[in-house]
């Protein structure tokens, strides 16, 4: 490699090398201050310097990469045995060298660039298997001075841990690492990170654990799912909400990717546990820009088949250092046309697309925790769609029958074909279902939930948890037709209509959606015609069609 360089590289500086324990310290981070200043100089300039040094660094993480933590250390050209200080540092230290060589050769010859570039491609993939703790492999190693100095890195594959899936984790065409090179001698990695066209799987398995979770050699966890919220998140998203600082990491990292971006990418997310199909957002791109040290902005767009059905955030995360938990606040969330069959952990009983404007903020290190601890706040819809297995309509208008003088009211019903075949249907199709919903941890709160079916229109305050228990109380406002059937069954109940003839029935609702026990407030309906009859002619309806309120009430 040394022959390589002095045919390649003629201006080579009259100065004496840096002898073996010197480039040992270095590695090592043992020299003062001055010492390493005066090294990381010489070795900007002296190609046989460098190189030595990036090939001593080679040897020494190729071996950590085979978990050899205990062994001779053999010399490298003669170099001097130094006893290394904590083993992610020497690494750190040593990746940077490597990277740093790999510069100063492009700028003096590119083909002894591509030279050091093809030797530093292993070290490279250790490296990242060694953050994923997944297999990695990839195509080809190349670096480039187009928008600043670069190691580009191109078909690189990450696989998935096999108690997920045995599909890639990851797929990108091409990751560019540009770096600061003044930081790197000095045994530190600065810059950003670039993703092209990366394709990336997220899978929950069965016992609602995420393969994202598993990256980095991390178990699964489930804590958020069944612990409720920790109070060292809450306390982390209460200093956020308050504009309080994270405490920065003690020691100033040896990698500090300040942004990254990815550029035509695809995200597929699967939910195992058999509730909708997978998800798949396309043509995303994301811009993150900050210190990992404190919290960056971060913005995300996609696409979800047709340019109408995007997805859109905006807001901030992190910091990813040190013991701060990460905090998530997304100051705006816009998500269009999303089909809820798509969501991972949705009900299959609810068919529609999913529309919502609003915020979203949570913290957590497990991705359990942050959807366990999420809330916010936004304009809600679904459209044209059905809630399938129940039929909604049915079921109301079999309560109204099993009141008092109601039993004609169903039959009348089934004697008109277009209602007799809107009961007999086995699903609840809508046009619209929305309102303003207030997530909190572990309920979904909806004010002002509006129901638009053929039969009805339904408004309600409703409540729906993570475990899918739903809870609403509101009123029904009949359409024409069944109210019109309504007073031919039951004339008594002229007093429900309003000053446009409209009829408002009071219900409410709770259970699950398979179990759902919906029931008319009877007490709010005789309220209600005490309220708008007679006095004379209240007292008869009372006893005639709801004597067990009547003598609770007297």
């Amino acid at each position: 490699m040394s022959d390589v360089l002095r045919t390649a590289l003629s201006d080579v500086p009259d100065e004496p090398h840096v002898g073996d324990a010197v480039l040992a310290r270095f590695l090592d981070g043992t020299l003062t201050g001055a010492e390493r200043d005066a090294v990381a100089q010489h070795l900007g300039r002296c190609p046989i310097c460098s190189e030595d040094l990036a090939f001593a660094a080679r040897i020494e993480i190729e071996a950590e990469a085979l978990d050899e933590v205990t062994r001779p250390r053999t010399t490298t050209r003669a170099m001097a045995p130094v006893r290394a200080r904590e083993s992610s540092g020497r690494t750190w230290l040593r990746l940077a060298a490597g990277i740093a060589l790999v510069f100063g050769a492009l700028l003096l010859s590119r083909e002894a660039g591509r030279i050091v570039a093809g030797r530093l491609e292993p070290v490279l993939v250790a490296q990242l298997q060694k953050w994923t703790a997944r297999d990695v492999s990839a195509e080809g190693t190349s670096f480039t001075l187009l928008g600043g100095p670069a190691i580009e890195l191109a078909g690189v594959q990450i696989a998935d841990d096999p108690r997920f899936s045995d599909a890639k984790f990851a797929a990108v065409s091409r990751v560019a690492l540009h770096v600061d090179p003044t930081t790197l001698l000095s045994g530190r990695l600065e810059g950003s990170i670039e993703l092209e066209r990366p394709t990336v799987r997220l899978v929950r398995n069965r016992g609602g654990q995420w393969n994202i979770e598993t990256l980095g050699g991390g178990a699964p966890g489930t804590r958020g799912a069944t612990g409720g919220v920790s109070a060292e998140i809450e306390r982390a998203l209460d200093e956020a909400a308050r504009g309080v600082s994270p405490a920065g990491a003690a020691d100033a990292p040896r990698v500090q990717l300040t942004s990254a971006t990815i550029e035509d990418g695809v995200l597929e997310i699967e939910d195992l546990n058999g509730n909708g199909r997978p998800l798949r957002l396309e043509n995303v791109d994301l811009a993150y820009l900050g210190n990992p040290g404190q919290r960056a902005s971060l913005s995300v767009e996609g696409q979800l088949g047709s340019a109408n059905d995007r997805i859109a955030l905006r807001g901030e995360i992190g910091p990813f250092q040190g013991d701060v938990v990460p905090v998530y606040r997304l100051r705006e969330v816009e998500i269009e046309a999303l089909p809820v069959s798509e969501i991972p952990g949705a009900p299959g009983s609810v068919i529609g697309q999913l529309t919502f404007d609003g915020h979203l903020r949570s913290a957590g290190r497990a991705l359990g925790d942050i959807v366990a601890a999420a809330r916010g706040a936004g304009e809600m819809a679904l459209c044209c769609g059905r809630f399938e297995g129940r039929n909604l309509a049915r079921d109301f208008v079999e309560k109204l029958a099993a009141l008092p003088n109601g039993a004609e009211l169903l039959a009348i019903a089934r004697r008109r074909a277009a209602l007799a075949s809107a009961l007999d249907a086995p699903d609840t199709e809508y046009e619209r279902l929305g309102g303003f919903a207030d997530l909190e941890p572990g309920t979904l709160h909806v004010a002002a939930l509006e129901v638009d079916t053929g039969l009805f229109r339904a408004e309600a305050d409703a409540s729906i948890g993570l475990e899918g228990h739903l809870a609403a109380d509101g009123s029904v406002q009949l359409s024409p037709e069944l109210g019109a059937i309504l007073l031919a069954a039951a004339p008594a109940l002229s007093g429900l209509a309003d000053d446009d003839g409209a009829i408002h029935v009071p219900f409410q609702a709770s259970g699950s959606w398979a179990n759902l026990d919906l029931e008319i407030d009877v007490a709010r309906l005789v309220a209600r015609l005490d309220d708008r009859a007679p006095s004379g002619l209240f007292a008869f309806l009372r006893r005639a069609f709801w004597p067990s309120v009547s003598a609770a009430s007297s």
